[in-house]
């Protein structure tokens, strides 16, 4: 009787982990589309003011994001 329970509780681990770890891979798909620091492309053309919505200048280097 223990060793089915414990198999049980094993394998409702290892689920729970997979799950987990799928989330995390969809999720940071999703996020590397985003463009949320200076550092992942610069350029010196100009962007019109027509389509600038807001800026703010970054202090300091550029950090990474990802983890």
């Amino acid at each position: 009787m223990y060793q089915h329970r414990h198999s049980m509780t094993m394998s409702t681990g290892i689920s729970l982990c997979t799950w987990v770890f799928l989330l995390y891979c969809c999720s940071s798909g999703a996020w590397g589309e985003l463009a949320l620091d200076c550092c992942l492309k610069v350029s010196d053309t100009e962007i019109p003011a027509r389509i600038v919505r807001g800026y703010q200048r970054q202090r300091g280097r550029c950090k990474s994001l990802r983890m």
